[in-house]
């Protein structure tokens, strides 16, 4: 959030919009930064495919005002914890909303589907209204062509974006377009707490869903290691009563996840597909090493310096050797804090936000 906030205070006033079971407004206030508007859509809830036409509404939010703003940041996704993401394909009053905004950029949040790829085909490409996306997990999509900018979060991506591979229909995309966005989060709110007793060996976090896969190694681990898991979804409690040797602290309250991140010794982060989660940086704000599988982390996200990266076939014996060298744990956890307080603050998002501003003034 606070990156509109940020762009807000640079002059340039922005909104974030989102998708959610109702439409409501409220502003969000943090630090010295301006007052961010937020607001939410309600889905239309068809179910509907991003590559199909929605119908338009009326365009009204719960206030009865279309947008307005200079400058929105339109970062858009589904909104709820035990909501199916893909139940928000679509939010016409979004939609409607945004062809009635006078913004001079739009930014959408991910390629995986949603109401953004659905706005940038039906309204933002069609009209040429300036967009940028900030990459998430998927790379490609046929919209990037379109965008005028492309952010991205580590080295691996860039070198994806940038080089032509033999599945010729991906796009490749422009270098003049890349913006580097470093991961950010508030290293005052994560902060390292040695009145915390390291409790568990690994800490993870993870939403338990359809698809067990990402939870294979942890349940591995855990018939060797003390393991704690943060997150709720709905194969939640069958984990519970089939891995009862493991922590599952479900749903946890934004204000209490540092200090359940205190009490692991390393956090884990278990998916085998490729990633770049924020939580690596709110673990290692924290002072706790992050662990995670060479292929799907890259090296600039979790370095040798202050974590480490594991083999698909030797993970446990990797994790079990770090945790047996508990000086050396401690360096590692003090150059993890070191590195986010460095490369991961509030304030790191600064320059790409500088580079969008630049870019939107050319297109004017």
């Amino acid at each position: 959030k606070w990156m509109p906030a940020m762009t807000t205070q640079r002059g340039y006033p922005s909104e974030l919009w989102a998708v959610g079971h109702k439409a409501e407004e409220t502003d969000w206030q943090y630090d010295i930064l301006p007052s961010l508007k937020i607001r939410i859509f309600e889905s239309d809830q068809t179910g509907l495919n991003s590559d199909e036409p929605s119908q338009t509404g009326n365009g009204k939010t719960a206030g009865g005002q279309t947008a307005k703003s200079r400058f929105p940041f339109g970062l858009f996704s589904g909104v709820g914890k035990d909501d199916d993401p893909s139940k928000y394909h679509t939010s016409s009053a979004l939609i409607e909303a945004a062809r009635n905004a006078e913004a001079d950029l739009f930014v959408l949040n991910g390629l995986d589907g949603g109401v953004g790829v659905h706005l940038a085909r039906e309204l933002l490409i069609p009209n040429r209204i300036p967009f940028a996306v900030i990459l998430k997990g998927e790379l490609y999509h046929p919209i990037l062509k379109h965008a005028i900018s492309v952010l991205y979060e580590n080295g691996h991506q860039r070198q994806q974006l940038t080089q032509r591979s033999i599945r010729f229909w991906r796009p490749v995309t422009e270098e003049e377009k890349l913006i580097r966005l470093s991961k950010s989060v508030d290293t005052r709110h994560y902060v390292p707490d040695e009145k915390i007793p390291k409790e568990v060996d690994l800490i993870c976090i993870g939403r338990p869903l359809d698809d067990p896969s990402d939870f294979s190694a942890i349940f591995e681990l855990s018939r060797h290691l003390k393991v704690a898991v943060i997150g709720d979804g709905p194969l939640l409690e069958g984990f519970r009563q089939k891995y009862p040797e493991i922590t599952w602290y479900g749903d946890v309250p934004y204000a209490d996840i540092p200090s359940v991140l205190n009490s692991g010794k390393l956090f884990f982060y278990s998916r085998v597909k490729e990633s770049s989660p924020t939580s690596i940086a709110e673990a290692a704000a924290c002072g706790v090493p992050p662990v995670g599988f060479i292929g799907a982390i890259p090296e600039d996200l979790i370095s040798e310096a202050f974590g480490l990266r594991v083999s698909r076939k030797k993970y446990l014996e990797e994790i079990r050797d770090l945790l047996g060298q508990p000086d050396y744990l401690k360096r590692l956890s003090k150059a993890a804090r070191e590195h986010a307080e460095t490369h991961w603050h509030h304030r790191s998002s600064q320059h790409a936000i500088r580079k969008l501003i630049l870019q939107i003034r050319a297109v004017r």
